[in-house]
């Protein structure tokens, strides 16, 4: 379904180290409108563009090569990190199944990720300063505040200059996106029943199950009112 399709592309262009400060209990998202798409700087910003992944030790070895771009395990430990520690905050942990299969899953995205920002690059796509400095806003509203930008990057294992070049990056990506990826797609009510019954049937079964069951507790405590005498004390305000 092209829909499901644009939404995992766009999935992918996200900074994953915007949500990764598992050390540290993420403040709540402020309610803001969405920041809009990064646009191309104008001719006289000549600023370079964000360079490959460096990797963090000497000792940091290459998991993988996207068209001679390397990806380093620090990068692939600190997003699985992050997936991890996002599933855990919603309450429903990864099982033994799922972190077995994380590994290569993630380096897929990371993969993804760099083919996109690479097919970017060649497309000439910049972003301005301004869209920099509201994303950069937005990621730091995300922690506490008390939490110093010091203890922040200690926790995702970055420096303030490579959190700058991967925010630069995911702009960069969002827009070549927006610029390429048809984003009037048509969803038929097919496709959202299909959608329904293969993803949600099992959630709106609880859902209702719990109804249910409530309305038959509500059923069953106005039929012990019905046969009890009742006396209520309370006094009413006035």
């Amino acid at each position: 379904m092209q829909e499901k399709w644009t939404r995992h592309l766009l999935s992918l262009a996200l900074f994953a180290a915007l949500a990764v400060l598992a050390s540290l209990p993420a403040a709540a998202q402020p309610t803001r409108p969405a920041p809009k798409a990064a646009q191309p700087i104008a001719p006289q910003d000549s600023r370079p563009a964000p360079k490959a992944a460096q990797p963090i030790t000497p000792q940091d070895v290459r998991v993988a090569m996207v068209n001679g771009t390397p990806i380093y395990k620090s990068e692939l430990e600190r997003e699985m990190k992050s997936a991890k520690f996002q599933r855990e905050a919603s309450g429903n942990p990864m099982g033994e199944e799922e972190l077995k299969a994380l590994p290569e899953k993630v380096l897929n995205q990371l993969i993804g990720r760099t083919l996109l920002y690479q097919a970017a690059q060649k497309k000439g796509i910049k972003v301005t300063d301004q869209a920099m400095k509201e994303r950069t806003e937005i990621w730091r509203k995300q922690y506490p505040p008390q939490a110093s930008m010091d203890e922040i990057l200690k926790a995702m294992g970055m420096t303030e200059a490579m959190v700058q070049a991967e925010i630069r990056k995911g702009l960069i990506i969002e827009e070549f996106l927006a610029q390429t990826i048809p984003q009037n797609v048509e969803v038929s009510d097919k496709e959202i029943m299909d959608y329904v019954e293969k993803n949600l049937k099992e959630q709106v079964r609880d859902e209702v199950r719990e109804q249910k069951i409530n309305q038959a507790v509500e059923k069953y405590v106005d039929d012990l009112k019905s046969k009890a005498q009742i006396e209520v004390l309370l006094k009413k305000t006035p």
